[in-house]
């Protein structure tokens, strides 16, 4: 396997997750009287913060982006300002949802809202190599 395959199968983890994510967030919806297992969320977060944040996209930091402007012109460095601000939304959506979960444990049942609208599908979608 190379390295662009390894990272084509590390994004199918990451998007598995997203979709867990985004199914926990409908459950709440449709079950508004049910309390958030927060406990599921952050576990979720740990595994986007450690595997997707510093260790997928670390790689693709660290070496796909210096590769691609080694070897690359303009459409190149586009593509890194995308990826870059692709992964800094990533990063804001993390903040956000912890920030949310620490809010509904110290009980703000307006946070359980906040949990419910991090914009994950739309960041799952974005991650396709």
């Amino acid at each position: 396997m190379d390295a662009l395959e390894l990272m084509t199968e590390e994004h199918t983890h990451i998007k598995k997750m997203l979709d867990v994510l985004r199914k926990k967030c409908l459950n709440i919806l449709n079950n508004p009287d049910e309390k958030v297992n927060t406990d599921f969320f952050t576990r979720a977060l740990d595994f986007i913060r450690y595997f997707a944040d510093k260790y997928h996209h670390g790689k693709e930091e660290d070496m796909l982006f210096g590769m691609l402007i080694e070897n690359g012109g303009s459409l190149e460095k586009t593509l890194i300002d995308g990826m870059e601000s692709e992964h800094n939304l990533g990063r804001l959506y993390i903040s956000q949802l912890e920030e949310a979960l620490n809010e509904y444990d110290n009980g703000s049942k307006e946070a359980k809202l906040d949990i419910m609208l991090t914009p994950w599908p739309m960041y799952i979608y974005s991650i396709d190599i």
